[in-house]
């Protein structure tokens, strides 16, 4: 197993303690600690001193716990309702953000942005050509009434046969030189 893998893993599955684990945690400490204190208070062999002391620790213990008990916004289930909420957004902001970032990665795997092809147009077409457009079969053009549709003929001549591809800048009698589209 790959030791790196099982620490990614670990890393990803934090659990995040809830209010209420948190409670628990703090009266559990709260009564371990009343539980330890409390047979020295009944202890008649203890000093003085550290009788009072004991006796100021167990009531400050029991005030925390009381404090606990009265608060009601640790009883309630607003907060945690409300951060499991939160979290269902987030996850819902992060699942649009991963398919943004799909279809980016999808546009960079596409021919024309790879080869980047040449933009032309006469008056009815544009044309997306890369290669030598002068020799038959020595070029591949997509045409389309818009520049995005040239581009997206361009991406689907790569899954053309030799014999479909289209040469049409030579196929006229008459050819056209077609212009840059910033002419």
């Amino acid at each position: 197993m790959n030791p790196h893998r099982n620490n990614a893993l670990a890393a990803a599955q934090v659990a995040i303690p809830s209010q209420e684990y948190i409670t628990e945690q703090q009266v559990v400490i709260l009564l371990s600690a009343l539980r330890e204190i409390y047979p020295g208070l009944m202890n008649e062999e203890f000093p003085k001193e550290a009788k009072l002391a004991a006796e100021a620790t167990f009531l400050g213990l029991c005030d925390r716990l009381d404090k606990i008990i009265a608060d009601e916004a640790r009883w309630s289930m607003i907060a945690t309702t409300n951060f499991y909420d939160e979290l269902v957004e987030t996850q819902k902001a992060q699942r649009e953000f991963l398919s943004t970032q799909t279809a980016a990665a999808s546009l960079v795997l596409r021919p024309s942005y790879i080869h980047r092809p040449t933009l032309m147009r006469d008056e009815t077409h544009f044309y997306a050509v890369w290669g030598d457009s002068t020799k038959a079969g020595g070029s591949i053009i997509g045409v389309g009434a818009t520049p995005n549709a040239a581009l997206i003929d361009f991406d689907a001549a790569f899954d053309r046969a030799p014999k479909d591809q289209l040469n049409l800048l030579l196929e006229t009698e008459n050819p056209t030189t077609p212009e840059t589209p910033n002419e």
